[in-house]
């Protein structure tokens, strides 16, 4: 990279000046990985069904031209002639960018910036703000400024019909009030890229806002190594705690002073200094009180496309197409029954009636986090009027081990943490990083996709169902573990 920052350098710049000061100067500090096939798949069919819905006869003409060719000369000509340009090229101000779309207005020009998620965000008016000021040096009028993005109300009809998907929202009143600052921030990175000194700004909220940066883990590593950090305090909001966590930068949780920590943050830090294992266990029994057989431990896994995949759904709703029960008869027994739909269409019919098929009518539904189960059982009795009855008394029927588990119990290797991954391996001597392949709910995401992939073989789709069937199967497993050791059926572990 040169001494002439682009839009990516500026914005980098604006999220971390030492980001973008190791881009330049020190970018294998940062890991290579490589792009997210499926990311980058959701990105294009967004542009496309965008470009669609604002005019269908808009014009690409840099699209697969060399990098050396004058693509600002090459869309300034395409402008000339047609009234619509995609990936327009824009050079002013010492910089070029290319904006999503140009379409015109009257005498001017709109300007379209197509984003694959639900809303338009700050750091997107930001990235709108660089380009209008890039125009503007340039002489080409700037009227309007939209960000396009996805609809999550609008519900999909089928056939590719997508007319509503795309959802745009002026921004044009935020960006022009910017626009006064583009030329400070143009300034500023300049500087920072010019500087053979890294700035002196250490690890914080801004390693992963607006985005994960890359040099995250780097960073982290010339930080002074904290023994117990007192960013494993949960939920931290207040502000006097923010600041000092944050800003203050106070990186031992023994420093913190007790009279700003709510009596939740007050045990993780009485337990971690102290090394000692909270647990009240008759409260954890009370709270589960009465015991009622049969019990239910049931988990789902669900996909929530960004671009609606079946008719009648929304973007980024969430579908399932796994489920794990355990159930635990009064006399003990632990039979166990799952569901799993790998083939590409829509598994929630399909999902619904193995459900209903397969629960008691009666006894508890215990879930982690239930509210999530609670939400997607909610759309299936809509949906699925023949299954309601059954879907509705298993959301009545819903406990929450969750909100147990944060109340009653806190072991010092959950390390601020009370999800179930935390919980288990803390209750019992089993942990999912023994399992193969899939180990959480975004790694059970990516292997549906590849799985329902038509080009995926029949030998890599069965791997994939045996990682998601032992995934799934082990959430609700160690529902039973948690429930027996929070009844007293189950002695808890010793140790920290």
């Amino acid at each position: 990279m040169d001494s002439t920052p682009g839009k990516t350098a500026i914005l980098a710049h604006r999220q971390c000046p030492k980001r973008l000061w190791l881009m330049v100067h020190d970018p294998d500090r940062a890991p290579t990985d490589a792009p997210d096939p499926m990311k980058l798949a959701v990105g294009a069919d967004v542009q496309r069904y965008a470009r669609r819905s604002i005019d269908p006869a808009g014009v690409a003409p840099v699209i697969g031209r060399d990098f050396g060719d004058d693509h600002a000369a090459v869309t300034a000509d395409a402008l000339a002639r047609h009234d619509t340009v995609f990936e327009a090229a824009i050079s002013g101000g010492g910089l070029t960018v290319y904006a999503d779309i140009l379409s015109r207005d009257g005498d001017a020009w709109k300007l379209v910036e197509v984003k694959s998620g639900g809303s338009a965000k700050g750091h997107h008016i930001e990235d709108a703000a660089i380009q209008t000021w890039v125009a503007a040096q340039a002489g080409l009028q700037i009227s309007r400024i939209e960000i396009a993005h996805l609809n999550t109300k609008w519900i999909y009809p089928g056939d590719d019909q997508r007319i509503g998907m795309i959802l745009a929202t002026d921004v044009s009143k935020a960006v022009f009030n910017l626009l006064d600052e583009v030329p400070l921030w143009v300034e500023a990175a300049t500087k920072t890229i010019s500087s053979t000194k890294m700035p002196d700004i250490r690890w914080g909220r801004q390693c992963n806002a607006p985005h994960a940066c890359g040099f995250a883990a780097y960073c982290r590593t010339l930080e002074p190594e904290a023994k117990h950090p007192s960013e494993w305090l949960p939920a931290i909001t207040k502000s006097e705690l923010k600041v000092l966590v944050h800003e203050d930068r106070v990186r031992e949780m023994r420093d913190i002073p007790d009279d700003l920590l709510n009596p939740t943050q007050r045990r993780v830090k009485d337990c971690t200094m102290a090394k000692s294992v909270y647990f009240d266990a008759e409260g954890a029994a009370a709270d589960l009180q009465p015991l009622t057989y049969p019990a239910l431990f049931l988990d789902f896994e669900t996909i929530a496309p960004a671009v609606p995949i079946w008719a009648g759904r929304r973007p980024f709703q969430q579908v399932p197409f796994q489920f794990s029960l355990h159930r635990l008869s009064a006399e003990g027994a632990l039979t166990h029954a799952e569901f799993l739909d790998l083939t590409g269409t829509d598994p929630s019919a399909a999902f619904a009636a193995a459900l209903a098929d397969v629960c008691d009518k009666e006894g508890p539904v215990y879930a982690y986090n239930a509210s999530f189960e609670g939400g997607v059982l909610k759309e299936l009795t809509a949906a699925f009027p023949e299954h309601a009855p059954m879907l509705r008394s298993i959301r009545a029927r819903l406990v929450d081990l969750h909100p147990i588990a944060k109340a009653r119990y806190y072991n010092p290797t959950q390390k601020g943490s009370w999800s179930i991954k935390a919980v288990l391996p803390a209750l019992a001597p089993i942990d999912y990083k023994a399992l193969d392949g899939v180990q959480d709910g975004t790694m059970a995401q990516a292997a549906w996709m590849e799985a329902a992939l038509p080009t995926t073989s029949a030998e890599r789709r069965e791997v994939l169902r045996s990682q998601l069937l032992a995934y799934c199967k082990l959430d609700t497993f160690a529902m039973v573990e948690i429930w027996r050791v929070f009844s007293g059926s189950l002695a808890l572990k010793e140790g920290v």
